[in-house]
């Protein structure tokens, strides 16, 4: 039996994934949304995922959390729902991105080569043409003299070749290859199929565009702004850098930040300056609402969470407890974050002050609507109880 901890979840979960149940059980659940496709393969059509189950299973806790906990993942699983629904060529595609994510990413990571089944009539050669330049960028920039894998299209039929791979590729710890994405970037080989699904209510705007290039004054601020996290609480920073995959910029207006655990792991940034600290703050607020989803989906905090609604401490709209409970969360965590910046020295002081009043009310409101309202499990009863302590310490 796992015996998890019911406690100090507040704390920023930034163990790595041998030590972190949570996430070892947030694999599993991927890996069972896996098996029930597998399950219905004459409906879905793919026959390598067979096989790929059973990689899975050789792989060690930190294989597959590389592997499952991956946005490319939750989404790919996601459009398994409605993958009969599109048209001919979209299934297609998402045939093939599946294999890419799965089968290529172990190959390429771990070095189990898979079966490679004939694929016909699968995708653009924009598509793979794209994929053999992502891969030979990143291995002719960080490991000079091992080729990529090439994968073509010839009549219809896909091809992955690399006479060296096998020969060459030694280490288990080599950078992620299909995933060769910066940490901050515009967009990802997952990106379209994620726009196909979402919609302008969810974005609370008409639509969702990426921008072209990210900016250097975009790209300065962000990275000041982690390393201001890093300078006044290194845990939280390191559990960014353990539970954070990409930030992805896309045109404003709209939500200056968001998250979507059908991509579990991005956080999604528009492309507009502001302050500093209000960066810093906001990679805080969506990084903590991605540990609280892996912690939730692991262990449930609320029962019947999503049916009654209620006023919101933080939004003019009413909420679910589910928001509210995350909004706690968020909030427990800002609190400690301004806490750190009221030192004599920071700069942030003044704003930090003012910032804390504030947060400190709404959270108040919030907990006391969870108290009285929730059907919490024991870990939310746990949880509660830290956010409650955090509120004076």
């Amino acid at each position: 039996m796992i015996n998890l901890e019911q406690s100090q979840y507040l704390e920023p979960q930034s163990k790595q994934v041998t030590q972190d149940l949570h996430r070892q059980l947030l694999a599993l659940r991927n890996y069972k949304a896996l098996e029930l496709i597998n399950q219905s393969n004459e409906k879905y059509d793919v026959p390598w995922l067979s096989d790929t189950l059973k990689s899975l299973t050789d792989l060690d806790t930190r294989g597959r959390d590389i592997i499952l906990n991956h946005p490319a993942v939750y989404l790919w699983i996601e459009n398994a729902k409605t993958v009969l629904e599109k048209n001919s060529e979209k299934q297609d595609e998402w045939r093939f991105k599946g294999f890419i994510y799965l089968c290529i990413n172990i190959w390429l990571k771990f070095n189990i080569v898979p079966e490679i089944p004939p694929f016909s009539c699968l995708i653009s050669d924009k598509l793979v043409n794209n994929l053999n330049l992502y891969n030979k960028k990143k291995l002719n920039v960080d490991f000079p003299g091992v080729s990529a894998v090439n994968i073509s299209i010839k009549e219809d039929t896909l091809f992955i070749t690399n006479d060296t791979f096998c020969k060459s590729w030694k280490s288990r710890e080599l950078a992620n290859t299909i995933d060769y994405y910066p940490f901050l970037c515009n967009q990802t080989l997952w990106t379209s199929s994620y726009l196909d699904i979402i919609t302008p209510s969810e974005l609370r705007m008409d639509k969702m565009e990426l921008v072209e290039e990210i900016s250097e004054d975009i790209s300065i601020l962000f990275t000041e702004a982690l390393e201001l996290v890093e300078t006044c609480w290194p845990e939280m920073h390191t559990e960014i850098k353990e539970n954070v995959k990409h930030i992805i910029f896309f045109k404003p207006p709209g939500l200056p930040f968001f998250s979507d655990f059908r991509v579990h792991g991005v956080i999604f940034a528009s492309h507009l300056n502001r302050p500093l600290i209000n960066a810093a703050e906001w990679l805080i607020h969506e990084a903590s609402h991605i540990r609280l989803n892996t912690l939730m989906c692991a262990r449930p905090h609320l029962i019947d969470d999503m049916k009654a609604i209620y006023p919101s401490p933080w939004r003019d709209e009413l909420r679910p407890l589910y928001g509210i409970y995350h909004g706690c969360f968020v909030h427990s965590r800002l609190l400690r974050f301004y806490r750190f910046l009221t030192k004599d020295n920071s700069p942030f002081k003044t704003i930090a002050l003012k910032e804390i009043d504030r947060i400190t009310e709404e959270l108040e409101k919030g907990l006391l609507i969870i108290t009285e309202n929730a059907n919490l499990t024991s870990d939310g009863m746990s949880l509660i109880k830290e956010m409650k302590q955090n509120l004076t310490s």
